[in-house]
């Protein structure tokens, strides 16, 4: 049985600020009135989900008229939507964490390198100059 969630649609046929609407989930994908039939029934393997915020989250996917997204920001429609995304749909959201992590992490690591080089080639080559101290 699908879930019917609440959220706002973006897109093609919708109002520029967005139109308050409900959509289903299935197993299949997600489903949503939309001009155009086809694009209102992409399977999860077409959908992008991203996190908006601390409490939210955004479904993209391309349609035949444009792109289509819906946001949501329902506490227990981001539960039910979690829970029912396949794992593929959760990878992909993971992967972005993973990513943005990955890169904080090498930019500090950076910057402390750069910062702290001198001290830093003093303990890997002894001998240098700034270990000698430069004259």
């Amino acid at each position: 049985m699908p879930a019917r969630l609440p959220g706002i649609a973006f897109g093609p046929g919708f109002a520029l600020q967005g139109n308050a609407v409900e959509f289903d989930i299935t197993d299949y994908g997600l489903r949503l009135v939309t001009e155009e039939s086809f694009d209102g029934a992409p399977p999860w393997s077409e959908v992008s989900l991203s996190r908006r915020g601390y409490t939210g989250m955004l479904l993209e996917w391309p349609g035949s008229r444009g792109r289509y997204a819906i946001s949501v920001t329902d506490r227990a429609a981001i539960g039910a939507l979690t829970a029912a995304r396949p794992a593929a749909a959760a990878d992909h959201v993971s992967r972005w964490s993973r990513l943005v992590w990955l890169t904080l992490i090498l930019a500090l690591l950076a910057g402390f390198v750069f910062w702290q080089y001198n001290l830093i080639a003093d303990w890997a080559v002894p001998g240098t100059p700034a270990a000698k101290g430069a004259k």
